[in-house]
């Protein structure tokens, strides 16, 4: 007999105190993966309550050797390659009610896990949570104008979750049994994993909550090659989702349409850089706006090589 969305809810809920399982993809990033677990060692939420379990995806940088230093850390591998692959293996393993999701170059606060399980058991009906994600510069009273531009562009999580429906999975709480009812992440997906698997989990009834109090600090990338490719990503993710949802359009006519929003000036976007007390300074908000530009010139040559054939590359 199938679960209607109460009794699913209920089920995950009744069970005190309540066990969580960080399930953490890493992939050539030992180094930032150290700084992630040292915060997750050391948070207020009660240590027997909850596990790490990080998943190595192929790296080459040997992540055993900071996983060994963390009591509690549990390090598995996934041969396949994709985020989504080494997070659906996590999930496999994780033996906690409530899943919470990060990644290796995030830095949880201390009362990440605690604030994270607060609100999503707060409402009967929130499936998903997603946290704040704060950006951090190679030097916070100087920041460069590449970093802040992805400081306020990129994982913008209370946009997300109240225009788009998802959490990005830098910093997402849900129930282990809202995971079983809505299915795995979409392993098909190089990109926006977390944005088909949580429209999807929205569309069975589960609200999405944002928790501001459940912080996690994310660095700021700091040149436009770094931001380039990592754009180039989430396109070829996009382009996936858009082929399976196009509705009976064309393909050249969805093309166009995209490629006619990305050569358009960034008006707006300028208009809006103006009244963000983010970005200080006339000069700096000129450059980021004209740094805007340059983005989306590289997005509309990632979108005709995506059409033309090219796979999209891994997270």
């Amino acid at each position: 007999m199938k679960k209607d969305l109460k009794d699913i809810m209920l089920e995950g809920k009744s069970k005190t105190p309540l066990k969580v399982s960080v399930i953490i993809p890493v992939y050539n990033d030992s180094y930032r993966l150290e700084a992630c677990l040292r915060a997750l060692s050391v948070q207020s939420y009660p240590k027997h309550l909850y596990e790490v379990v990080v998943v190595d995806n192929g790296s080459n940088d040997l992540p055993e050797k900071v996983a060994d230093c963390y009591k509690g850390v549990i390090l598995t591998k996934e041969e396949r390659p994709g985020s989504y692959q080494a997070r659906n293996r996590g999930i496999h393993l994780a033996q906690g009610e409530i899943l919470a999701f990060t990644d290796s170059d995030c830095i949880p606060d201390k009362d990440w896990i605690s604030a994270g399980v607060a609100c999503l058991v707060e409402a009967e009906k929130t499936g998903i949570v997603g946290g704040s994600i704060q950006f951090f510069f190679n030097d916070n009273l100087n920041p460069s104008v590449p970093e802040l531009y992805d400081s306020i562009t990129y994982l913008q999580q209370k946009d997300a979750i109240t225009l788009k429906k998802f959490a990005a999975t830098a910093n997402m709480f849900t129930w282990k049994e809202v995971m079983r009812h809505a299915g795995l992440f979409d392993v098909t997906l190089k990109s926006g994993g977390d944005r088909e698997w949580g429209q999807r989990a929205s569309a069975l009834g589960y609200y999405l909550a944002y928790a501001p109090e459940a912080v996690v600090l994310h660095p700021a990338r700091k040149s436009f090659s770094q931001i380039y490719k990592r754009n180039i990503r989430i396109n070829g993710g996009h382009h996936q989702l858009r082929k399976r949802l196009r509705e009976g359009k064309s393909d050249i006519t969805v093309l166009l349409s995209e490629l006619a929003r990305d050569l358009c000036p960034p008006v707006r976007f300028g208009f809006r850089i103006i009244n963000d007390e983010r970005v200080p300074g006339l000069r700096n908000k000129l450059l980021v706006t004209c740094f805007h530009m340059l983005i989306k010139m590289g997005n509309a040559g990632a979108r005709v090589s995506h059409q033309m054939g090219r796979e999209p590359s891994r997270a």
